[in-house]
């Protein structure tokens, strides 16, 4: 993120006239701000469903009771399980870490089409070349009325 916030920021400056520079400013933030939201949102939802559905379908043979399986369900990634038996821990863990990898890689895949999509919906504009500067004495011969 830290590696792609300022590039994307100058780019989006750089592509708009400077009368303008305001509303893309504020596009640009509204736009980071919505994404950030919906993709911790995604994630998360990604994440609860498959830690709960992992965890349930690996104690459901373990001999933990219902009531136990559904509070180690509810609380787990809160560090209030209490204790727990090798199985249950282990299973755990096991749910957390699939769950959380599963989401990362949904992370992954979200920016990949990004790039893809800006690579190609992106077109390049030739940079415009400055205009030579005047020199001062020149300047100054200009400014004289005469």
């Amino acid at each position: 993120m830290a590696l792609v916030m300022s590039p994307m920021s100058t780019a989006a400056m750089n592509a708009v006239s400077p009368d303008k520079a305001g509303v893309a400013s504020g596009i640009l933030s509204m736009s980071r701000m919505v994404g950030g939201t919906f993709g911790v949102a995604a994630i998360g939802a990604l994440f609860q469903h498959l830690a709960r559905n992992d965890l349930q379908s690996s104690l459901s043979g373990t001999g933990v009771g219902a009531a136990a399986r559904d509070h180690i369900v509810e609380n787990l990634g809160s560090g209030s399980l209490g204790r727990l038996t090798p199985q249950a821990a282990e299973a755990a863990h096991s749910a957390f870490i699939h769950a959380l990898s599963t989401g990362m890689w949904l992370a992954a895949g979200v920016a990949a089409v990004g790039v893809l999509v800006a690579l190609f919906t992106i077109e390049s504009k030739p940079a415009e070349k400055p205009q030579p500067a005047i020199p001062p004495e020149a300047a100054a011969e200009v400014s004289v009325p005469g």
